[in-house]
């Protein structure tokens, strides 16, 4: 639709509209996930809002990672909650798939 990052929400909004109806968005949205772009309008999303897509996954990571290591050692939930300053109710989720 447009390259750069645009600030007109009518433009956005245009945009989305395109990408919601196209057959390759599917595709679109796993290149986007994985680009390096940083200025073009993909899948729906702004190169603003893709990096901060991509921020907060490596987040989750990054959190999800730490607390499998600290369960692993037998550290409970509130202790990890408490010592990572990670939300309760993220360590609870993030130990919902690992064994105990």
């Amino acid at each position: 639709m447009f390259d750069g990052d645009v600030e007109d929400p009518a433009w956005i909004a245009a945009a989305r509209a395109v990408c919601t109806s196209c057959p390759s968005l599917v595709a679109c949205t796993a290149y986007a996930a994985t680009s390096l772009d940083k200025t073009t309008f993909l899948a729906g999303l702004t190169a603003t809002e893709r990096e901060a897509v991509r921020r907060r996954s490596e987040r989750t990571l990054h959190r999800k990672a730490v607390v499998k290591r600290m369960r692993a050692e037998k550290v409970i939930a509130s202790e990890i909650s408490f010592y990572t300053q990670y939300p309760m109710r993220s360590v609870e989720l993030d130990m919902a798939g690992l064994p105990d």
